[in-house]
């Protein structure tokens, strides 16, 4: 093996270290979460709903209807809160007043 080669293949088995690492970090914050994380009901106060027409081959196809959800919930401490969602979803299935 040239030197070359080796100094690509320990770079590459660093970079792999590194993702590794990364993964379990990440993994390790997901299960925290979850662990810690508090369960409440929220009140849907308002779905937006967004119809594009599409690019590409989607514009032969129509139409494409897309909900953003804004709901509330009180906090621990008795806080209300109000949060629309960040992003569309293309499968909503819920209405306005309804508990989730």
């Amino acid at each position: 093996m040239d030197s070359d080669s080796k100094k690509t293949l320990i770079f590459f088995k660093y970079i792999g270290l590194a993702c590794l690492l990364a993964g379990s970090f990440f993994l390790y914050q997901s299960i925290d979460f979850n662990i810690n994380a508090k369960r409440i009901k929220a009140k849907v106060e308002y779905v937006e709903k967004r119809t594009s027409r599409g690019s590409g081959r989607r514009r032969r196809r129509g139409r494409k209807t897309t909900y953003r959800p804004t709901v509330s919930f009180i906090t621990e401490n008795g806080e209300q809160v109000t949060r629309k969602f960040n992003s569309y979803s293309s499968s909503y299935n819920y209405s306005k007043g309804q508990i989730i």
